[in-house]
C-alpha cells in the first residue's frame, strides 16, 4: 500500500510539471520536450473536440456528414495550430510529424466530440 505523502508528492510533481508546460506554451517557447509537446496538443485536441461538438449539438447537425464535417475541421484546426505554434512546415521533411500529430489521441478527441454531441443535442432538442 502506498504511502499518502508518496502519492501527494507524486501529484504535487505532475501539477509542478504541468504548470511549467503551460509557461512554455504561454511564453510560446520553441524548446519543448517530446512529452510537452504531447501534453499540448492533447488538450488543444480536447478543447477543440469538445467546442466543436456543442456547436454541432446547438446547430443541429446529424449523421454521417457531422463526423465527416468534424474531421475535416478539427483536422484543419490541428494543423493550422501546430503549424502556427509548434512551427512545423509541411514543405519539409515533418509529414510524418504530422500525421502523428492528427492520429496521436484521435479516439480519445474523438470520444469527447461524440459526447459534448449527444449530450448538446439532445438537450437543445428533445
Amino acid at each position: 500500500m502506498k504511502n499518502s505523502s508518496t502519492s501527494s508528492a507524486g501529484n504535487a510533481q505532475s501539477n509542478q510539471e504541468e504548470s511549467q508546460c503551460l509557461r512554455k506554451f504561454k511564453a510560446r517557447d520553441s524548446n519543448l520536450s517530446t512529452k510537452e509537446w504531447k501534453t499540448i496538443s492533447h488538450w488543444f485536441k480536447q478543447v477543440v473536440a469538445l467546442i466543436l461538438g456543442f456547436i454541432w449539438g446547438v446547430a443541429s447537425i446529424e449523421g454521417f456528414m457531422g463526423i465527416i464535417l468534424y474531421l475535416i475541421v478539427s483536422s484543419v484546426l490541428i494543423l493550422g495550430f501546430s503549424r502556427f505554434y509548434f512551427h512545423l512546415n509541411p514543405e519539409d521533411d515533418q509529414l510524418f510529424e504530422f500525421a502523428n500529430l492528427i492520429t496521436e489521441g484521435f479516439f480519445n478527441q474523438f470520444a469527447m466530440f461524440l459526447l459534448s454531441w449527444i449530450v448538446i443535442y439532445s438537450g437543445f432538442h428533445f
